[in-house]
């Protein structure tokens, strides 16, 4: 059983770290796109997990769906299924949390200083400074309000 959860900070080359990772040892890498195939197999709406992904629900989400808690379960139901089955390396989706209990699980954060996540979002992007430092505030702000919902 190798289960590994990988949560990242943007700019700071997670995603390829993550598929390093996965490659190395032999394991699926549940990105993004398989997780929402995975989504779907279970009956649960890409667009509705997109929405969701990594951001806390806005007041308006909140008035518009009398359960967004649902949505987040669902979300959550995804990440249990694939840990269920005992192999692979799971990017985001708060799976770091979600499986903190889970004693087959590593569980690794991958972060770099705030300049290194600027020239590599402005190197990949071809974003500006101001730009990069936006999207890296705006970023990890909508992280820590996913993780507190």
């Amino acid at each position: 059983m190798s289960l590994v959860t990988i949560t990242r900070s943007i700019g700071c080359g997670g995603m390829t770290i993550s598929r390093l990772v996965a490659d190395g040892l032999k394991l699926k890498l549940y990105d993004d796109q398989r997780l929402q195939q995975e989504a779907v197999k279970m009956g649960i709406s890409p667009e509705v997990l997109k929405r969701l992904d990594e951001k806390a629900p806005g007041l308006f989400d909140r008035l518009l769906s009398h359960r967004p808690e649902t949505y987040l379960d669902l979300m959550a139901a995804v990440v249990y299924e694939v840990a269920h089955r005992g192999e692979g390396v799971i990017v985001g989706h708060g799976s770091q949390m979600l499986l903190r209990d889970f004693g087959c699980a590593l569980h690794v954060r991958i972060h770099a200083s705030e300049s290194s996540r600027i020239q590599h979002l402005m190197d990949q992007q071809g974003v500006s400074r101001e730009a990069a430092e936006k999207m890296i505030h705006k970023s990890d702000n909508e992280r820590r309000g996913f993780l507190q919902f």
